[in-house]
């Protein structure tokens, strides 16, 4: 169990990191890699008050104990998934991998879904 946990969070860290302008990574060690996610921006869903600001403090914190972070600040649905392509190569051989998100989720049937800032909750969201 504990194996196929691990293997969960590798794919989902893979799946969810997103690149572009908003996403910011501090290099460090790349036996530990951390993606924390802040969205607040929403467009059809409401805005959040402190989920970017929030995941910016985790990141540095984490940065500050040698993880190589890799944030996203209002990730799109389609940044989510270009990410994973920029990020995947680089978190092969990583020991630990830490995920931190702030911002919306739905549950659906027993499952959570990370809501992108683009998603109405009704389609797109990424099931964790």
């Amino acid at each position: 169990m504990h194996i196929a946990r691990h293997k969960f969070w590798i794919v989902f860290c893979l799946f969810l990191i997103g690149h572009g302008h908003d996403v910011l990574y501090a290099q460090t060690r790349a036996d530990k890699i951390a993606l924390v996610i802040g969205n607040t921006e929403y467009m059809q869903l409401a805005k959040l008050k402190n989920a970017s600001s929030d995941a910016l403090l985790v990141a540095q914190a984490l940065s500050d104990k040698g993880f190589t972070v890799f944030f996203a600040k209002d990730a799109t649905g389609i940044k989510l998934k270009e990410t994973l392509a920029f990020v995947s190569a680089r978190a092969v051989h990583a020991d630990q991998i830490l995920i931190y998100y702030a911002g919306h989720n739905e549950m659906r049937n027993g499952t959570s879904y990370l809501l992108s800032v683009d998603n109405n909750g009704k389609s797109g969201a990424y099931d964790t």
